[in-house]
């Protein structure tokens, strides 16, 4: 993927991150219920310990982590760090946003942790792949 097509992406996930984490209302709202029978089928077969805000933490780990990629795609490996920077702040703002302007959502320092991680995890992903396309000689500039 060239850089330009891979900034473009960036932005459309920037901005679908933004509707999904600036809305009023929960995304989960809709399959809440749902989510928490399968927590408490969970905890009934074996886990006690499972808890729905595992499931949210995962989630924040899994929406930021296709920025990380993409981040890594657009401004190049040497950078990764700065995306990995970026995706933080990005996570830190919409947070400070939803405790400030969202009072149906509820700002979390354990949020921005898990979103920084999604977007390291991203970039490391990222990374990967590309140092196994360089070995067999596939890439593409």
């Amino acid at each position: 993927m060239r850089r330009r097509q891979a900034a473009a992406l960036l932005a459309v996930y920037v901005a679908l991150i933004g509707l999904v984490t600036l809305t009023p209302d929960s995304v989960d709202r809709g399959v809440y219920p749902y989510l928490m029978r399968g927590v408490v089928f969970v905890q009934h077969h074996g886990i006690p310990g499972f808890r729905y805000s595992m499931i949210e933490e995962v989630a924040n780990v899994a929406l930021f982590a296709p920025l990380g990629m993409l981040g890594v795609l657009a401004l190049g490996a040497p950078r990764w760090w700065l995306v990995v920077l970026a995706g933080t702040a990005m996570s830190a703002s919409v947070e400070l946003a939803q405790g400030a302007f969202l009072p149906a959502r509820v700002a979390s320092v354990t949020d921005v942790a898990a979103n920084g991680a999604g977007a390291l995890l991203g970039v490391t992903t990222a990374g990967i792949v590309a140092a196994r396309t360089r070995r067999r000689g596939r890439i593409r500039s």
